[in-house]
């Protein structure tokens, strides 16, 4: 028997875009806080991955959720492991290494800043003038 997934609708449909609603229908969901058993297979992980934002994963037997972003599939039972967890890596590999970017830019423009002592500031008084 192949594991299952238990889907449960968290967010509101109100608003979604059309092809959203669609997806969450074809899971099953007709309301919110409502669940359903999946089977984990390829086409209900993408399902899942377009509409992570408005559902909630769990294996089927287990009370822990899975932590799912939108376009990112559920890791574990099922999942092979070279499948998602090598493009989550080079993700978090990515925003690491864009906030060392943001930080060092951060760094060289305070440094980089010139220090006028109060003498040589420009008098803003509109009284001098």
């Amino acid at each position: 028997m192949s594991a299952e997934l238990t889907v449960t609708l968290t967010g509101s449909l109100s608003g979604a875009k059309p092809a959203q609603r669609a997806t969450v229908r074809s899971l099953g969901l007709r309301r919110r806080h409502q669940s359903v058993r999946q089977p984990d297979r390829d086409e209900i992980r993408g399902m899942i991955a377009k509409v992570a934002h408005l559902v909630e994963v769990r294996y089927a037997g287990q009370d822990e959720a899975v932590a799912v972003e939108p376009g990112q599939e559920p890791k574990g039972v099922g999942n092979p492991a070279a499948g998602g967890s090598v493009a989550d890596e080079e993700v978090v590999e990515l925003r690491e290494a864009e906030d060392e970017a943001l930080r060092a830019a951060e760094d060289e423009e305070l440094s980089t800043a010139p220090e006028t002592p109060a003498s040589d500031a420009p008098d803003t008084d509109e009284d001098a003038r």
